[in-house]
């Protein structure tokens, strides 16, 4: 009974437990060898996981891809429906939806592109004068 006593204390000693914590300590040893020895079981579920994860993705992403060209089209029909009062009514008015397909993962989906003409900026005398020179005709009228 001595020898067994005694192991145990050196086995708590090694493990920097109290010998009361060493069933704990086992139940948490076995299971972390549970999962290095099982790791490749592991990995194959993760992995079909994934694959599932995918396919759900993009079930998900062509059902969005569908609503947004529905939603353009409304859009579009109703943009051009405002142009007419305003003597516009041979403009036309499209929304285009792009997909990317062969992108995988959150980068992928659709997208908008919004293109319009850049508005040319005016220049006036004042954007061309030196901060200093717009300071001190500041100072000048006080």
């Amino acid at each position: 009974m001595e020898e067994r006593l005694f192991a145990l204390r050196a086995a708590a000693r090694k493990h920097h437990v109290d010998v009361d914590e060493l069933a704990e300590l086992r139940d948490r040893l076995a299971s972390r060898l549970d999962m290095i020895e099982h790791a490749d079981d592991r990995l194959k579920e993760a992995e079909g996981a994934l694959k599932a994860a995918e396919a759900d993705y993009g079930r998900a992403a062509k059902a969005l891809t569908a609503k947004r060209k529905s939603a353009g089209d409304t859009l579009a029909g109703a943009v051009e429906a405002e142009l007419a009062p305003l003597k516009m009514d041979k403009a036309r008015f499209r929304v285009r939806v792009e997909t990317d397909e062969d992108k995988p993962g959150a980068s992928a989906g659709t997208r908008s592109p919004l293109k319009s003409p850049p508005i040319p900026a005016r220049r006036s005398d004042r954007s061309t004068r030196s901060p200093r020179a717009a300071s001190s005709r500041a100072l000048r009228w006080r």
